[in-house]
């Protein structure tokens, strides 16, 4: 076989290959043998110039065809394992922020792109004078992003250590942000499968333990020990966090959803009158011996904002 026969066989091979992996994870074949859920065979007919198709495993190939099977073997777990951006963790099929998310108004396509890469740097941030928000209440209005979100088109969710976590936030504001930065908010199941691990200091935790017990959030990621099971930093304390799920307003807490725990569950009686609510989750500073992995809570309007309220984002 020439050269130029056997370089382009090469090349529909490797497009046969990249073709049959992609099956393989939509749907494994049926294949006898105790490695079937992990190999796969192809049945090709070749001809001399190196044009190659694939046929079934009965199939007779034409007089100036070879005819050949190719197997491939995949590694242990998912077959395209997820890899997440710098400023994010893996939970499952999702990136979530490794830190709580800090707002920053900017128009510099570079720096919005470094932003949605999940790579832009604190220096990065302040050199390009974009502008930190979420720090009082209010300053977000003033900037153009609006309780509502409307119009919020320039403010960026953005998962950075040593900066104070956005706060004064309304869901809407938050969902916003997430958007523009190619996020969204996580989801109920996302978040808490994320959370797993996250040492719970109490009321009472050491310097370097999550903060619930304080006057304001710390900087994100200053907390050594408050760290997930998956690399997620302050989870338990700093700041509550907006999810993406709605429910009916809650008028009341019930006990813990573990016994031994003091987390928050205030996620019970619907009000009959108002309504909805956003999801919120983990505790704030404030909350002491309430705040952890499993509290939760459902009492707080969509439109609502608060000192101790703010979010990280997925994608």
């Amino acid at each position: 076989m020439s050269a130029n026969a056997l370089g382009r066989r090469g090349g529909m091979i490797a497009v046969l290959l990249v073709t049959w992996v992609t099956l393989l994870g939509a749907g494994k074949p049926t294949m006898a043998g105790a490695d079937e859920d992990r190999a796969g065979s192809i049945y090709v007919c070749v001809k001399e110039s190196g044009r190659v198709r694939i046929v079934g495993a009965n199939a007779k190939c034409q007089a100036t065809e070879k005819k050949e099977r190719w197997s491939i073997t995949l590694p242990p777990g998912p077959y395209f394992p997820i890899t997440c951006p710098p400023d994010s963790v893996p939970t499952g099929a999702t990136c979530l922020d490794r830190y709580e998310a800090s707002l920053w108004q900017t128009m510099n396509p570079t720096l919005i792109q470094r932003i949605k890469d999940g790579t832009v740097t604190k220096a990065n941030l302040t050199a390009d004078g974009a502008i930190h928000l979420g720090l009082a209440s209010g300053d977000l209005d003033k900037a153009g992003c609006p309780a509502t979100g409307k119009k919020c088109v320039n403010v960026y969710a953005v998962s950075i250590p040593g900066v104070m976590p956005a706060r004064f936030i309304t869901w809407f504001q938050a969902a916003a942000a997430a958007r523009n930065a190619g996020k969204r908010l996580p989801t109920n199941a996302e978040w808490q499968a994320a959370a797993l691990g996250t040492p719970d200091p109490g009321a009472s935790p050491a310097p370097s333990d999550c903060n619930t017990k304080g006057n304001e959030p710390d900087l994100a990621g200053e907390r050594g020990n408050c760290v997930s099971d998956v690399g997620a930093f302050d989870m338990v304390g700093n700041v509550s966090e907006w999810l993406a799920d709605w429910v009916p307003l809650s008028t009341t807490c019930g006990s813990p959803l573990f016994s031994g725990t003091d987390d928050a569950n205030c996620l019970a009686w619907a009000s009959p009158s108002s309504g909805p609510a956003a999801l919120v989750r983990g505790g704030d500073f404030g909350s002491g011996a309430s705040a952890g992995v499993f509290a939760v809570e459902g009492k707080v309007a969509p439109s609502g904002a608060s000192a101790g309220i703010g979010f990280r984002a997925a994608r």
